[in-house]
This record gives C-alpha cells, sequence and structure tokens, in this order.
C-alpha cells in the first residue's frame, strides 16, 4: 500500500477496547481513507482480487445448506459479490 494514501487520511480513533492488542483504543479508518485506498490499488491495477479462493471454498458449503441470499456487508472491491451471482446467489 503506497504510504501516502495512509499518511494523508487520519485514523478516526474509537473508544473500543481491543484485548488483541493488549487493551488499548482500537482505531478505526473513515470511509473516505478506504475509498482512497482502493481507489489507488484500482489505480494501478492491484485490485486485492483472491479469484476463486473465497468463493471457490464456500460456495459449496452454502449450496449444501440451502442458502439463496447473501447479505454483504461492503467490505471490498465487490469481485466476491459478482462471483457470488454469477454462481446464483441473490446478494444484497
Amino acid at each position: 500500500m503506497p504510504l501516502g494514501v495512509l499518511d494523508t487520511v487520519p485514523a478516526v480513533s474509537c473508544s473500543v477496547l481491543c484485548t488483541e492488542y493488549g487493551g488499548g483504543q482500537m482505531q478505526y479508518a473513515s470511509a473516505t481513507h478506504w475509498n482512497q485506498v482502493f481507489r489507488a490499488y484500482r489505480q494501478r491495477g492491484d485490485d486485492l482480487d483472491g479469484g476463486e479462493q473465497w468463493t471457490g471454498a464456500f460456495a459449496p458449503i452454502l449450496r449444501t445448506h440451502h442458502v439463496h441470499n447473501i447479505l454483504d456487508l461492503g467490505c471490498g472491491t465487490g469481485n466476491d459479490v459478482l462471483r457470488l451471482t454469477r454462481h446464483g446467489y441473490t446478494v444484497v
């Protein structure tokens, strides 16, 4: 990740304790920050696309359990959403 992107957008402090990191405060970045990060990835052709790594592993499990609808939390580039719809799932 280019340091310039991270240096220009400050993280927003949260008062949530994070025990995995010694009980200190967690830091959350704003939506603006993540939009800039993923725009930079896309512009240089490094879209964080894991291919079928996730969907290939989980689509058969979801199918076995008769899952038809999936809620996407919008935590990435949308590549998995596209793949899931191609596998026949409804993603909202």
